[in-house]
């Protein structure tokens, strides 16, 4: 008995030990589930995808339907079922990519007047050969307007072409990211450049049947600043040339133009990797909680191979070890559960748009759409270390959509203790959660931050942080697990993107001389005002004379006009045993992670 007994203390403790400190006992109806995640597993299945055979899963490339093949394989294996068309693991559509063919493309006025070939003052890409007639609106805006009687509506159904000025308006800048979706228009157009290039080719793609109406179907669509001078002279346009203008003015064309596109198409048959595992509710089952992760990456380039082990590579191993626990779990979700591997993300998200459009199950039966991107590394880029983000993951996308999604990962990440960070940014539209979002999908993006290797060669399985991978895929079955199986669905109520409310000092703090501190001694880190009172610090334990150090501090804490420092030390209980240094901040954070060098006591 002695002898069993030691034999499994090494394998609690591996378990005990995959969890982070202050995480929770995982509740028993998922715990078999959650102990099969393996770093073994995950570093087998990683191993492949980002491995030499596939050479990066090229988009349009065999390697990607390589990967396709062996993420089938595995589902076959596991033995889930089939969810793709007629029976099979895939879902199949046509990409098309149409060069536009100079000859026999031009925009022009009803009266012949103004006619601007293909070239260096007009472009255009279609995905087929057409023809559309354009009203143009012309948008000057100083930087400092104020737009409270700005009527949007008058540029709906219109090609807007506006000022760098009216960019720089706020109120203004807010509109353009979704002035297609929010204010109808057919395209917003910033005329920059005095001649347009002529040495690349102008390519449209989208999916064969299926336009995507959140874009024009004349994308791109560009001018140089004597075609468009042309075509307002035109229509007498005259406020929109007038610099430094103290209102803004937007001047309407009555008279439409016709955009001729002739086209050269390329079809590129592709698939996305489908498999469901069947709800044990037969009420219930009906309705799905989904994850999918792209499968696709970047392919040879020039660079080398971009093998793409953390994008995305980390969700799609994710995927599978979260498809492979759910099945060996005796307790089975009560909603049936969707796995999906999509492709052509990297390409303009059309392998979740394909999906989007011709689903395989009905959209409004998706409960929560769980989108596995980047799971693998630790955040470092700008003001973040890796070394401050070993257990950091960025769920927040989810705010902007559904309040009771995020309140069930907080819930569940209890038991794993992953530290949530807020997104700098609305991420939303960089990956395929933009398109489930868009039909109101409550949606979650998992993604564990930006680094150096992002989108090049240096994106390699050797710099994955197998704990994090492991965790975040344990946290993600849980909260499938209790989403699946909970009577209630979050609800999806879209919401603007809020920035986070703090500013960031992080760094390093070292020192050269060799001195052995005591595994007591502590990294002291206070941010102090003008009058030496602390507004903000932390302790940290040392790392022999290499210390990570992230500070983040309330906004409303910092005035700007005042001086700041940030002070730190290492102590040994109440002595001090490396010296006080104090460096002057600004009062609205850092942007770039720096390194403060520590003195010995004098």
């Amino acid at each position: 008995m002695k002898a069993r007994i030691l034999l499994l203390f090494p394998f609690l403790l591996t378990l005990a030990l995959a969890q982070y400190p202050g995480a929770k006992r995982v509740p028993g109806d998922w715990r078999s589930g959650f102990n099969s995640i393996k770093e073994s597993d995950a570093k087998d299945i990683l191993g492949f995808l980002a491995g030499p055979e596939l050479r990066g899963r090229g988009s349009l490339t065999p390697d990607f339907f390589a990967a396709a093949g062996y993420v089938a394989g595995e589902l076959r294996r596991l033995g889930l079922t089939p969810a793709g068309e007629n029976g099979s693991y895939f879902q199949r559509y046509d990409l098309v990519r149409a060069t536009t063919v100079a000859e026999g493309t031009g925009i022009e006025n009803a009266d012949g007047s103004v006619k601007i070939p293909f070239g260096n003052d007009f472009q255009v890409g279609a995905i087929s050969d057409m023809e559309q007639k354009v009203r143009f609106a012309f948008v000057n805006i100083p930087p400092t307007a104020d737009l409270s009687t700005f009527n949007w509506e008058s540029l709906k159904g219109r090609v807007v072409i506006y000022t760098s000025a009216s960019a720089r308006n706020p109120a203004f800048a807010a509109k353009l990211a979704d002035a297609r979706e929010q204010l109808g228009v057919e395209q917003m157009i910033l005329v920059a450049q005095a001649r347009l290039s002529t040495a690349v080719p102008v390519r449209a793609t989208g999916v064969k049947d299926y336009p995507d109406p959140r874009s024009s179907r004349l994308n791109p669509l560009r001018f140089s600043q004597g075609g468009i001078k042309r075509i307002a002279d035109s229509i007498g346009v005259t406020k929109f040339f007038v610099e430094n203008p103290t209102e803004f003015s937007v001047e309407l064309s009555t008279a439409e133009l016709t955009v001729k596109v002739k086209t050269s198409p390329e079809t590129t048959p592709l698939l996305n990797v489908l498999a469901k595992m069947e709800g044990s509710d037969p009420a219930m089952s009906k309705e799905t909680v989904m994850i999918a992760s792209h499968l696709d990456h970047l392919g040879v380039s020039n660079d080398g191979i971009r093998y793409g082990a953390d994008d995305n590579g980390s969700g799609c191993t994710a995927n599978l070890m979260i498809a492979k626990a759910l099945l060996l779990n005796p307790v089975k979700p009560k909603r049936s559960v969707l796995f999906a591997f999509w492709s052509a993300e990297e390409v303009g998200l059309w392998g979740s748009y394909a999906f989007v459009s011709k689903p395989t199950i009905p959209l409004t039966g998706i409960s929560a759409y769980f989108n596995l991107d980047m799971l693998g590394r630790n955040e470092e880029t700008g003001v973040e270390i890796a070394e401050n983000n070993v257990d950091v993951v960025y769920p927040g996308t989810v705010l902007t959509n559904s309040r009771d999604f995020y309140d069930r990962l907080v819930a569940n990440n209890a038991f794993i203790n992953l530290r949530f960070k807020p997104d700098k940014t609305d991420r939303t539209n960089r990956t395929d959660t933009r398109n489930f979002v868009w039909k109101g999908v409550p949606t979650v993006k998992v993604f564990t931050g930006e680094h150096p290797d992002y989108h090049r060669a240096g994106d390699t399985i050797d710099k994955i942080n197998w704990t994090k991978l492991v965790n975040i895929s344990r946290w993600i079955y849980l909260s499938v697990a209790d989403l699946a199986t909970r009577p209630d669905r979050p609800k999806f109520e879209r919401k603007p993107f809020v920035a986070p409310d703090h500013y960031v000092f992080a760094g390093r703090a070292t020192f050269k001389e060799k001195i052995l501190l005591s595994p007591r001694a502590q990294l002291v880190v206070e941010l102090i005002d003008p009058e030496d009172n602390v507004i903000a610090g932390k302790e940290y334990p040392h790392n022999q004379g290499r210390t990570p150090f992230e500070l983040l501090v309330p906004k409303a804490a910092l005035k700007e006009g005042l001086k700041y420092k940030l002070r730190m030390c290492i102590r040994e209980g109440q002595k001090i045993v490396v010296q006080n240094t104090s460096i002057d901040v600004p009062a609205t954070g850092w942007t770039r992670a720096q390194e403060i060098v520590l003195a010995m006591p004098g």
